[in-house]
């Protein structure tokens, strides 16, 4: 409808004061809403709950209204991290949307979260950057931030797209030789300046809202 709204989450554990009760009594919506869903062993300590409100104003007062909650297993991985993974997650009804309506946004989302972090790590600098694409981008981004090498890959397309000017030249030399080889298999040149040409629009339009949001956002 167009009217801007508010959501908090809030991350807890089954230690936090009163949370215990509390979650006992949002737990239940999950056996009417999730097919198959069952409870939880909250005595793990290795449960996490990510909890979201909407907050909205009433005579100037905040009020917050439950809207769903997320809960996550800090699983032991070899041979001294630890990996997350999301176990249950419960939107409520009136908060819902399917999920094909804001796909592109969720995405946007993701690789504005990536980008923001990878622009704290060292080989994704401004002078790393101009380098093209490298394996220590690969490793650094895995190690510290989890992140697939595909979408390392994408991450690094959208901060070079930041540095430097857009040209098929200097796109030539970013792309590895198997990618631009890919698209120069079309037998027609002007097929293939037009897929080309598509095909980068439509990427840079995606990337370029990144890099709007990145711009206006708090990196420290």
């Amino acid at each position: 409808d167009g009217e801007e709204k508010t959501f908090e989450v809030y991350l807890c554990d089954i230690s936090a004061t009163g949370f215990s009760d509390y979650h006992e009594r949002i737990q239940t919506f999950i056996l009417w809403y999730i097919d198959a869903a069952s409870y939880i062993d909250v005595d793990d300590d290795k449960w996490r709950f990510f909890v979201t409100y909407e907050k909205y104003m009433v005579n100037g007062s905040p009020q917050y209204a439950y809207t769903g909650y997320t809960t996550v297993y800090e699983y032991y991985a070899y041979p001294a991290n630890i990996r997350p993974r999301i176990s249950q997650m419960l939107v409520l009804p009136p908060f819902q949307r399917l999920v094909e309506d804001p796909s592109d946004n969720f995405a946007r989302l993701r690789d504005f979260i990536d980008s923001k972090n990878c622009m704290k790590l060292e080989s994704f600098q401004s002078s790393k950057l101009l380098q093209g694409f490298s394996e220590s981008m690969v490793e650094e981004a895995k190690k510290k931030l989890k992140l697939n090498k595909r979408q390392i890959r994408r991450v690094y397309e959208i901060l070079r797209l930041h540095k430097e000017d857009r040209d098929m030249e200097k796109l030539k030399k970013v792309l590895k030789p198997e990618e631009y080889a890919a698209t120069m298999t079309i037998t027609s040149k002007d097929q293939r300046l037009e897929s080309l040409e598509r095909q980068y629009a439509e990427l840079e339009e995606h990337y370029l809202h990144v890099l709007e949001r990145l711009a206006s956002a708090d990196l420290s």
